[in-house]
């Protein structure tokens, strides 16, 4: 074999060999660089998991503190709800009575003064505003319809017939 063809498929498999040796040197290097991609994934994932495990153990000792915390004012909500509503029905019944008292006063008198008529409607709207109104709506209706003044009597000198009237204006 001539020597420069020697030389040729020296060259040839030298440049084969470095050209290999590179190759496998950059498959090695990808290799290891997935494996520390895969190494450094997981890494974060557990440390992902880990956090999120202790968020959640911090969280459930808040829901415990604030759960002893809390009864105690949930109690005294309920408590004040309780009162709050007795509270309501005695002003309910305080209002309608002061409302039967004004309608009874109004029936005797055929009338309802101009003040005890600003009582039944500040009394009427206290009633109405705690949501009680069925009956009193048309009882309302009537009473503010009546007069301000007692109705005028007429003396029996006031009282005349028609033929006096008659009689006088001739």
């Amino acid at each position: 074999m001539p020597l420069w063809l020697q030389i040729f498929i020296a060259v040839v498999g030298v440049i084969g060999t470095i050209l290999a040796i590179v190759g496998f040197s950059a498959y090695w290097n990808e290799r290891m660089k997935h494996k520390a991609d895969k190494k450094n994934k997981q890494e974060d994932k557990d440390e992902e998991e880990i956090e999120k495990m202790r968020h959640e153990a911090y969280m459930q000792e808040l829901r415990m503190i604030f759960k002893e915390e809390i009864k105690p004012i949930e109690n005294r909500l309920e408590t004040i709800e309780s009162d709050l509503g007795k509270v309501k029905k005695g002003v309910q019944v305080t209002c309608r009575n002061d409302l039967e008292d004004l309608v009874d006063k109004a029936d005797k008198q055929k009338f309802l003064s101009l003040y005890d008529k600003k009582r039944f409607e500040s009394a009427y709207q206290a009633y109405h505003d705690l949501g009680k109104n069925g009956v009193m709506d048309a009882t309302r209706e009537r009473i503010l319809a009546l007069p301000e003044n007692a109705p005028v009597k007429k003396t029996k000198k006031q009282k005349a017939t028609k033929k006096q009237v008659l009689l006088e204006s001739n």
